[in-house]
């Protein structure tokens, strides 16, 4: 192709950047690295095996530690094999386009010539060029959907990004652990699969920032241990101010990532405001239709980091992150007597106490109850008779039937490990207290009676101070 034709095919056709070789080469110094820290696996377990006559509890401490530094050390090693898979993927597509774009060039350039030679083929080149315009623009956004892929995979700055080589509008926070963090990884399994908002998703949410459409449905927490988070931003939700407040944190920017466009989450540090940009969703996140719920999800990983958003929470402190203004909890640690007798944790609330709480509801203020110190015993939870929304009304009233379902934490699971469990507080009176469960359900004890679909529950004050040992309190609008 000639000089000229080039340039012509160059002002309708662009570059592909990026260096394919040098992708390839970042590649296999990953999987070298792999082979070396598979090789310190080697030597720790060496190590531990030493010297067998060694006993005692020097040993057993030196034993334990090798043995967490062996575990972080195969995550390193899986880390950095599906890091250079990733590179290798990415390599390959990048390849692949850099000869479609010039072939593209290639042609634009000759349509071009043969129209300014003959006028008469000049309709015929418009619709060509079209035709070619729009391959263009097919050949770019595969290019990005391979670099948002490899980014999310790394796990690293650039997750879910668009674009090789144009920054990105989300910077997954490392975590607290320095140079270590490699090593134990900044992701767990729950967080490291995001994927990019479709177009019709991307539509709607931007509605609903705007205010030009309804909120959007109740959580439904997926497979991240961040019930917490979920908790508070249900009880946020739970009033019209609660949703405005959130609604007014958060709004798309077309001129944010790049030029690409993001949402935008303003978040806190104590005082500090803090801008997050979202693109992306967690695939074990919310569940269901997608909200700005499930871009908050998002953005409060990428702020404290997606290890510590899986690593579970206290609602003090998600609201803290959310609203920059303080919060509190209050617990059942110490007693409920006269002098606070007993001493230790009685499971039960003053009537000051009682009355805080309450008074908070009424207040509108968001209100997250927590199971993690609750009165459990057993496994399967705590079994209580309780009212659900089983007419689906969004509310519990005397339509709705009283049954026995089960209370998370304890050996919910039967697996003789303790979990805790957080629920919104929405509803309080003098012999109630009425909760909402971000599963968007609740278990009844027998299996047959589910009927619920929204997570609300109503239970007694009683069973209520029994399990739920601590109450976060958040400020007001």
């Amino acid at each position: 192709m000639t000089t000229t034709a080039e340039a012509l095919g160059g002002v309708l056709v662009g570059q592909i950047e990026g260096d394919p070789g040098g992708v390839r080469e970042v590649a296999e110094s990953w999987r070298s690295g792999a082979r070396t820290v598979e090789e310190a696996v080697g030597l720790s377990g060496a190590a531990r095996g030493a010297v067998p006559s060694w006993q005692g509890e020097a040993a057993s401490a030196f034993s334990t530690a090798a043995g967490s530094l062996e575990s972080g050390l195969e995550a390193g090693v899986g880390c950095l094999s599906q890091g250079a898979s990733a590179l290798d993927d990415y390599a390959g597509v990048l390849e692949s386009a850099i000869h479609a774009a010039a072939a593209l060039r290639e042609q634009a350039g000759r349509v071009l010539l043969e129209a300014v030679g003959n006028p008469s083929k000049a309709g015929a080149a418009v619709g060509a060029m079209s035709a070619i315009a729009g391959a263009w623009a097919s050949l770019r956004a595969e290019v990005d959907l391979a670099a948002a892929r490899a980014a999310a995979a790394l796990g690293g700055p650039g997750g879910g990004a668009s674009g090789a080589n144009t920054g990105s509008p989300e910077k997954d926070k490392p975590g607290d652990n320095g140079w270590w963090s490699w090593l134990i990884g900044r992701e767990t399994e729950k967080t490291k699969d995001r994927t990019a908002y479709t177009d019709e998703e991307m539509g709607r949410l931007k509605e609903q920032a705007s205010g030009a459409r309804g909120w959007g449905g109740d959580p439904h927490q997926g497979g991240i241990g961040d019930c917490y988070l979920l908790a508070s931003l249900q009880a946020y939700s739970e009033t019209p101010e609660g949703q405005q407040f959130l609604s007014d944190h958060v709004w798309w920017d077309g001129t944010a990532a790049d030029g690409q466009g993001a949402f935008v989450v303003k978040l806190y540090d104590g005082d500090k405001e803090v801008k997050v940009e979202v693109r992306t969703q967690y695939d074990s996140g919310l569940q269901g239709e997608s909200s700005l719920l499930d871009i908050y999800e998002r953005a409060y990983g990428i702020h404290v980091g997606n290890r510590d958003l899986d690593n579970g929470g206290h609602g003090e402190e998600a609201m803290e992150h959310i609203s920059g203004q303080d919060a509190y909890h209050i617990d059942t640690h110490g007693g409920s007597g006269f002098a606070g007798w007993p001493w230790w944790d009685d499971h039960k609330y003053t009537g000051a106490e009682w009355d805080e709480i309450e008074q908070a509801v009424k207040d509108g203020k968001p209100v997250v109850a927590g199971t993690a110190g609750g009165d459990f015993s057993g496994k399967g939870g705590a079994v209580v008779s309780s009212t659900v929304d089983t007419n689906g009304n969004g509310r519990i009233d005397g339509a709705d039937r009283q049954g026995n379902y089960r209370l998370v934490g304890g050996d919910y699971f039967s697996k003789g490990k303790s979990i805790g469990h957080a629920y919104t507080v929405v509803d309080i009176d003098d012999d109630y207290v009425t909760l909402k469960n971000p599963w968007g359900y609740n278990d009844a004890e027998i299996k047959a009676n589910n009927q619920n679909n929204n997570g609300l529950i109503r239970i007694t004050r009683e069973d209520y101070e029994r399990y739920f040992n601590r109450t976060d309190i958040g400020s007001p609008y």
